[in-house]
């Protein structure tokens, strides 16, 4: 019989429990052992085994080699409408078209190889700040999206849940989970630097389609931007599909992808693990929906229908 890692059981486990309010009960610790109950037995004898993607050079949560990547696939002007502009500090011909492509008022987040929060990127709008952040250890200049969707005047994107899976022949199978949720920031510096929660917007990006402008992605459709987005992701996906499975065997990782509504969807970043602790009671549920489908989709004995039905197909086309 195959096992669930026990990394992932205590992480379904946790997105089972509601958000803490004080100091643990006796029920909610009732909740979290019932629940590590549920998902530590044995899934049946066909179910494939569920453990990360080995991405040893980080092929999608490395915003540098992400970038590599997508420039050297589709080019930079067609990699530049899946993501933002990224200029690679280290690399002297990406020095001279950032001095060339650089105008009065474009801004820059400039990043190391890993973001956690705050940690490893900055903001700056002085082209002599930007070239001088190789010595400050950066290591890419990313160009700030200003006509990024805004709601209330507050700074947004999109958390979308991926699903990766390797087939057992070196191919990655890409799925995205029908849930997305809304992320907002501040102001313009700070939607650079945060995605904080905030209780009186909408948590649901369904919830959010009617108050957008974005006409160009099907307006208040959610399934037509959840479309837009999931094209995206597969092409994105695409470019970094070589190396993804390159171990071999069946695996299965979530990750989560940060998008910004720029005309059309782009994507910010990768999360290699996307926080799944609850900060209100909806998004509890949201995060639990998540996760019972991560594990249902990977078990023939607990999917009901098509898998495509938890996490629709972006990759392969």
């Amino acid at each position: 019989m195959r096992w669930l890692p026990r990394a992932l059981v205590l992480l379904a486990a946790r997105a089972n429990d509601p958000p803490a309010r004080g100091r643990r009960g006796p029920r909610r610790a009732s909740r979290t052992r019932a629940a590590l109950d549920n998902l530590a037995r044995p899934t049946s004898t066909s179910a494939p085994a569920v453990h990360p993607i080995a991405d040893p050079t980080g092929l999608l949560t490395n915003k540098v080699t992400l970038w590599r990547r997508l420039a050297a696939y589709y080019g930079r002007d067609a990699a530049s409408a899946l993501a933002p502009a990224t200029y690679d500090l280290s690399d002297p011909s990406d020095v001279e078209l950032l001095r060339a492509d650089h105008a009065p008022g474009r801004a820059y987040v400039v990043k190391n190889g890993t973001v956690h929060g705050k940690a490893g990127l900055a903001f700056g709008e002085n082209l002599d700040w930007v070239l001088g952040a190789k010595a400050r250890g950066f290591e890419v200049a990313q160009v700030f999206e200003r006509d990024a969707t805004r709601v209330r005047g507050r700074a947004f994107s999109v958390r979308a849940f991926v699903r990766l899976a390797c087939d057992g022949a070196g191919g990655v199978v890409a799925g995205l989970h029908r849930e997305l949720k809304c992320l907002y920031g501040g102001d313009a510096a700070a939607a650079a630097t945060t995605n904080r929660g905030s209780p009186d917007l909408p948590l649901r990006l369904a919830d959010l389609c009617a108050d957008l402008d974005i006409d160009d992605l099907g307006g208040a459709d959610p399934a037509a931007v959840a479309g837009a987005i999931g094209a995206v992701l597969g092409r994105v996906v695409a470019a970094a599909a070589p190396g993804l499975c390159a171990g071999g065997g069946p695996a299965a990782r979530l990750l989560g992808a940060d998008l910004l509504l720029a005309g059309s969807p782009k994507v910010v970043e990768f999360n290699a693990g996307p926080r799944l602790t609850p900060a209100d009671r909806g998004d509890f549920e949201l995060k639990r929906r998540v996760v019972r489908d991560f594990f249902a989709a990977a078990d023939p004995a607990k999917r009901r229908g098509d898998p495509g039905a938890l996490f629709a197909r972006v990759f392969p086309p």
